[in-house]
């Protein structure tokens, strides 16, 4: 029996080496891939390789690299170290770890950085025209994946600036640091800034659903420019603290 066993794993040891010493470009022409991925220039093996370009529809993520973590698959798992950003359009940098076991697909000690302004050009046309500046900053500690968001994850995101320039004047707003936690898809997100010019808090509750809830607000500090505290007569008034507050609902 033990002599069994022993043969048995040496097979499964052996089919394992040469699975992920394949060269990958021989992989790649076998895999039934979606239609809305496109890879360019493969090279390496499965074990460790790359591709030169890795388009998903409209988007061009850049270089993507990897190393597969063969001691993984003995536990149902294939996981590996990736890394992509170069080339990219939009300055986008990343790497961490990525896998897929029996709860699906996961993501671990995943670290992105990407220029605020090209941040900006996803989101949705302000009312306001504002000039930013800084690096944002995302670092994901553990993230288990499941439709529509994630079963449960934690990490946070850090905006690296010093000022943002609006129609008045330019308001000093120094780091934006935010925490945020998922569990059954329904995600939670807490952040705050504080500086000589201003000071401000947001909590965001994201629903499974889709809908979300918004709470905000900021403080006037004693070296706001003047061109916004006199803006401030047409807010509503503050509370006994001294801050504005905001609440926004609606649908992603």
């Amino acid at each position: 029996m033990k002599k069994l066993i022993l043969a048995v794993l040496l097979v499964v040891t052996f089919l394992i080496s040469a699975l992920v010493h394949l060269p990958v470009q021989v992989v790649l022409n076998y895999l039934p891939l979606p239609p809305q991925l496109s890879l360019t220039a493969a090279s390496g093996k499965l074990w460790k390789g790359q591709v030169q370009q890795l388009k998903w529809q409209r988007y061009n993520f850049g270089q993507v690299s990897w190393q597969l973590q063969p001691s993984k698959l003995f536990s149902g798992k294939v996981q590996a170290s990736v890394r992509l950003g170069r080339g990219n359009p939009w300055q986008l940098r990343a790497r961490g770890v990525v896998g897929y076991g029996f709860s699906g697909a996961y993501a671990q000690t995943v670290i992105a950085s990407m220029p605020a302004k090209e941040v900006l050009k996803f989101a949705p046309r302000l009312p306001v025209p504002i000039d930013i500046s800084g690096q944002l900053e995302l670092s994901i500690a553990s993230l288990q994946y499941a439709a529509p968001y994630c079963q449960s994850g934690q990490g946070n995101l850090v905006w690296n600036t010093d000022k943002i320039g609006t129609p008045l004047a330019e308001l000093e707003v120094g780091p934006v640091v935010a925490d945020f936690t998922c569990d059954n898809s329904q995600i939670k997100v807490v952040g705050k800034q504080q500086s000589e010019q201003v000071q401000s808090g947001f909590n965001l509750d994201l629903m499974s659903n889709r809908s979300y809830t918004t709470t905000a607000w900021f403080k006037p500090q004693a070296e706001m420019p003047s061109e916004f505290t006199q803006q401030l007569k047409w807010l509503s008034q503050p509370d006994n603290q001294g801050r504005y507050q905001f609440t926004y609902r609606g649908r992603i």
